[in-house]
């Protein structure tokens, strides 16, 4: 172990021990002043323990453990309860039980949690209430600080004592103490400074003490010094075999079950934070399981010893980072050097100003209330930010669990409040202007695009529930009814980006279908996932006496479907019987023209499933088909090909390899028997030769073709931004 280690561990020990006997006050003024002796030595006790054990067990190096102000603030909460509860001399043992009950039951949440593996859900909690726990708790430490230099609680039974020169006198040396702290600290940004301001603010305090006239003895009985432990206080302070453990009111602690476990949530989320801060100082990334196992751990050793409850802590994470580097020796000698006054004596407690207890605690509210109620306003909405002031007043009026629950739930409701009106259709638009990926003659695609309007396709997005799903009906519903005179046959639900839908969202789908029912309309359903698809299939969707609703496995065969039922209904108005002449007459238009071509064409067939030609095949031809279909597929072994078109006759297919000189990109199979004629490259260059116009009429033909190509889907694209 270097030098540096040892000075490390020495500054980390002195501000653990500087943060415990202030803690320690904190729980242990008013009504239980008399049990801070005891306390101060069981807060050292789990400052030590929580620091050697997560020191070893964190998943970070160097990591620095000890009571922390959220924690300790709840858990003077409950103590403060527990004393009025149950009065009298029996109050102290009864907040030590409560003190070792805690820091147990926090270490087994904590393990349990972090075999659970949960820390990755503890990611979920809203950020508001982690701000209103934090600014909760920052006032907590403030009004603290008032009982630690006063000894008096704020209520209307001390409200004249609280009036008096001597409390206020001493509570003002408290502000004064924690403000400069404050102060000091945030303009040198240098926490380490920390003990040698303490030290320096407690000798100003017996100076002024001394300057006054004041012995030792009469700033003791008046406040201003803390009382000195009773012979035997002060070692380890054993709880469990005490004689104070038969002084327990154990009916109060059971009564106070639920707000330990809110101890524990608060430990919890505390974790969460520090852990996550030092994952961006560290720049790497936190098991956070086993962050929460180390601190179960942790405090399961401080609660058998009846120690205080502890974890993970930033600040001081931070500055060991900045002055020791990251070393677990560092971390586990200062848990070590914090147990020294248990072994060596507890005198030093009796010669402690309470203003300088009490400064600390302003120093660490203030730091807490300018975090969460000042900075926290510039990066929170105005809800967010409302919601951590009102989480505040809930806190400190009905306790942490209470407000943690109306927290959550206040930020659940405005969640789904905010997330409905983002709305569950992210688009729609109509086959006038988005249609499959089939290429058809040229008679359909005029059909087609004409009565485009009688298919609609909406794109639906996110999670639809209760705050979504009756809006989308109504939505459907709403464009259903407008757009009656013009007819719709057809609205195909896109589930792409749909991860799920709750009971209220299929009932809404039942719902449209009835509506599409009564209209004469089909519905379309697409990429639903297996758990969407079960749950429709629950509600009698997709049965096979359902003439309504269908289910198809992409958007693509969806809309296929749609175009080809409306090409059956029109029949025999579409003139779609075409040979290879007529075709190209049609074209081309020059009869000479057409004949030279022809003599260049070689006739060919192809059975279902068969390869016109092959990813990777060289560019040695297009084909002209005539009769048939077939599909164009991206192979990906071994996974299944993807169909990127499908091509009905009359077509142009490879154009593109022959014209770009380039292998093919993908293959093409006959869905049905089909009827080519294949153009090579060799007769193309001869008819080039032989008859330019003939060529340049070809080139021309095959130009309007791809720019008919270009032209609709520059229409989809846009469509698609809008």
């Amino acid at each position: 172990m270097t030098l540096r280690d040892l000075m490390t561990a020495a500054i980390m020990a002195a501000i653990t021990l500087c943060f415990s006997l202030s803690l320690a006050a904190l729980i242990f003024s008013g009504p239980l002043a008399a049990g801070l002796p005891s306390g101060i030595a069981v807060a050292i006790l789990g400052s030590g323990l929580v620091g050697m054990a997560v020191a070893v067990f964190s998943s970070f190096r160097g990591a620095i453990a000890a009571p922390d102000t959220p924690t300790v603030a709840a858990l003077a909460l409950v103590a403060a309860s527990a004393a009025v509860e149950t009065g009298g001399p029996v109050s102290v043992p009864t907040v030590f039980a409560l003190i070792a009950v805690s820091a147990l039951g926090t270490g087994g949440v904590l393990y349990l949690l972090g075999a659970l593996k949960a820390g990755r859900w503890m990611r979920y909690v809203p950020y508001p209430v982690v701000g209103g726990f934090l600014a909760a708790s920052g006032v907590l430490l403030l009004l603290g600080a008032q009982r630690v230099s006063t000894g008096l609680s704020i209520d209307l039974a001390h409200a004249v004592e609280l009036a008096t020169a001597p409390a206020l006198g001493r509570f003002g040396a408290a502000c004064a103490i924690g403000v400069a702290l404050f102060v000091v600290i945030d303009a040198s940004k240098k926490p380490a400074l920390l003990p040698v301001l303490l030290v320096g603010a407690a000798l100003l305090v017996h100076g002024v003490l001394a300057a006054l006239g004041l012995p030792i003895e009469e700033a003791r009985a008046a406040g201003w010094v803390l009382t000195p432990p009773a012979a035997g206080v002060g070692g380890a302070n054993w709880f469990w075999i005490s004689d104070d453990i038969g002084s327990v009111a154990w009916d109060v602690v059971a009564e106070h079950a639920g707000d330990l476990a809110t101890t524990a949530g608060v430990t919890a989320v505390t974790i969460l934070l520090n852990a996550a801060g030092i994952e961006v100082a560290e720049r790497s990334d936190a098991d956070l399981d086993r962050e929460l196992k180390a601190n179960g751990i942790a405090n399961l050793l401080a609660g058998a010893a009846g120690g205080l409850v502890g974890n993970l802590t930033l600040n001081r994470c931070l500055l060991a980072m900045q002055i020791g580097g990251q070393r677990r020796a560092h971390a586990v000698l200062a848990g070590l050097l914090v147990l020294l006054p248990l072994a060596f004596g507890m005198d030093f407690v009796g010669y402690v100003p309470t203003p300088v207890l009490g400064g600390m605690l302003v120093m660490l509210g203030l730091g807490m209330l300018r975090e969460w109620l000042i900075r926290a306003r510039k990066r929170l909405s105005t809800f967010d930010y409302l919601l951590i002031l009102a989480l505040v007043a809930l806190i400190l009026r009905f306790g942490y669990l209470e407000g943690a629950v109306l927290g959550i739930i206040a930020s659940c409701l405005f969640f789904a409040t905010t997330y409905s009106r983002l709305g569950a259709v992210k688009r729609h638009l109509t086959r006038a202007e988005y249609s499959s990926y089939v290429d058809r003659p040229a008679a359909e695609a005029r059909y087609l695009r004409d009565v485009g309007e009688r298919i609609h396709i909406v794109w639906l997005q996110g999670y639809v529930f209760f705050g979504t799903s009756n809006g989308l009906f109504e939505y459907l519903k709403a464009r259903i009814e407008r757009t009656e005179s013009a007819g719709i046959d057809f609205v195909v639900l896109d589930f792409r980006e749909v991860p799920g839908i709750d009971s209220s969202a299929s009932y809404s789908f039942v719902k449209l279908r009835h509506l599409a029912e009564e209209k004469g309309i089909g519905l379309q359903f697409c990429a639903t996932r297996p758990e969407i698809e079960a749950a429709l299939r629950a509600e009698g969707l997709f049965a096979e006496t359902d003439r309504v609703s269908r289910l198809e496995p992409t958007l693509d065969r969806a809309l296929e479907h749609c175009e080809d039922r409306l090409v059956e209904k029109a029949g025999s108005a579409l003139d779609l019987g075409i040979d290879l002449e007529s075709w190209l007459a049609r074209e081309i238009g020059e009869a000479e023209h057409v004949r030279r071509l022809i003599r260049c064409l070689e006739p060919l067939a192809f059975e279902p499933g068969a390869h016109v030609f092959r990813q990777g095949d060289a560019p040695d031809s297009l084909f002209l088909l005539v009769d048939g279909r077939v599909s164009v597929l991206l192979e990906r072994p071994p996974a299944e090909p993807v169909r990127l078109r499908s091509m009905i006759g009359p077509a142009i297919v490879g154009e593109m390899g022959l014209y770009r000189g380039a292998m093919r990109t993908a293959s093409v199979v006959a869905d049905t028997p089909v009827r080519l004629h294949r153009l090579s490259i060799e007769k193309f260059a001869e008819l080039q030769r032989q008859s330019p116009a003939a060529a340049g009429a070809f080139h021309a033909f095959i130009v309007r073709v791809l720019s008919d190509r270009l032209g609709f889907a520059n229409r989809e694209i846009e469509a698609l931004q809008r």
